[in-house]
């Protein structure tokens, strides 16, 4: 019913993180979101979690760059989302892993408004509302989960960081 779609409401986390001229501290706080929804999931719960820097946008799209599917960058008349602009709101850490939401029929709906579009944007709202449906269509497999690519990529920046401030030599000793 409309009334079950105007009031739905995804758990997700909101959080502002605030951090210095390290950028490390960044990644530190993505490992910690990467670590609670996998908590999360283990204990049978989900929440999605979106990560972005204010100056630089969706950190996690920046950093899997290389390994993004071509929707990302393709033209919404290509079938694509318009590249940076049209990627808000469409990645997330979900069950400690990245999920993306690619564009499809219902974001595509009416051709004749899309011609004009250079991007095609997704509010949280609806894109909260994709990720359930992806996770009710199918949970183990679902159709949001980003290539193992991209997994692999924000893994690897992940483990990269160094959790000690090499600063502080106190912490050596």
């Amino acid at each position: 019913s409309k009334l079950a779609v105007d009031t739905f409401q995804q758990p997700h986390l909101r959080a502002i993180f605030r951090y210095g001229n390290d950028i490390n501290d960044m990644w530190r706080c993505i490992s910690l979101m990467l670590q609670i929804t996998t908590d999360l999931a283990n204990a049978n719960l989900s929440c999605a979690v979106e990560c972005w820097d204010l100056n630089d946008g969706h950190i996690l799209l920046i950093e899997a760059a290389e390994h993004l599917p071509s929707w990302v960058d393709d033209d919404v008349l290509q079938g694509g989302v318009g590249g940076p602009e049209g990627t808000h709101n469409r990645c997330w850490i979900v069950d400690g892993k990245v999920h993306l939401i690619p564009p499809t029929n219902k974001s595509k709906r009416d051709s004749s408004l899309m011609k004009n579009k250079k991007v095609d944007l997704l509010s949280r709202r609806e894109a909260l509302i994709e990720l359930v449906d992806a996770f009710h269509k199918d949970p183990d497999d679902s159709s949001t989960l980003a290539p193992t690519s991209v997994q692999r990529s924000i893994e690897h920046r992940i483990n990269r960081t160094d959790y000690w401030n090499n600063s502080d030599e106190s912490r050596v000793n």
